[in-house]
């Protein structure tokens, strides 16, 4: 059996770093490379769009940022750039989630390439704003597919 030695080892050795899962989240659109970005600023979610806007300040990215007037609105920006063939990428959560959740079981049936990130927060703002999965529960039966990381370091 072969042994990992010197810079082997090295290469694969875990690196820590820093950096919030939604500055994470942020940097991992970036490398995808959206083409568009529907998007409503809701807490704890709305870092993703600032690190983008600054990311795309710096002209690190050229996905296309578009505000929207509230979460139906972004899912439906969201939705209407990938009919027209566009990779799109929205982040939401908690209230926003459930405010967008109308239009996402006719989005996921159509399985045109759409990201959408759910930054779990208690559903029910005012009673609890902590995380926990209330705004997920909502997610598991329509249609898209999920993907949780153990923690944003994962």
């Amino acid at each position: 059996m072969a042994q990992l030695v010197g810079e082997e080892k090295a290469k694969l050795a875990q690196r820590v770093d820093f950096r919030t899962g939604n500055e994470m989240a942020a940097r991992a659109a970036k490398q995808i490379n959206f083409h568009l970005m529907g998007y409503y600023p809701i807490t704890p979610s709305t870092e993703v769009a600032e690190f983008l806007d600054e990311m795309r300040a710096e002209g690190d990215h050229e996905i296309r940022m578009v505000p929207a007037d509230g979460e139906h609105s972004a899912a439906g920006i969201c939705y209407g750039a990938a009919s027209g063939g566009g990779r799109v990428f929205n982040c939401t959560a908690s209230q926003g989630f459930l405010y967008s959740l109308e239009q996402l079981p006719v989005q996921s049936s159509t399985r045109f390439p759409m990201l959408l990130q759910l930054v779990n927060r208690t559903v029910s703002g005012p009673l609890d704003i902590r995380c926990d999965h209330s705004d997920l529960y909502y997610a598991l039966t329509i249609g898209w597919i999920i993907l949780l990381a153990r923690e944003p370091q994962a």
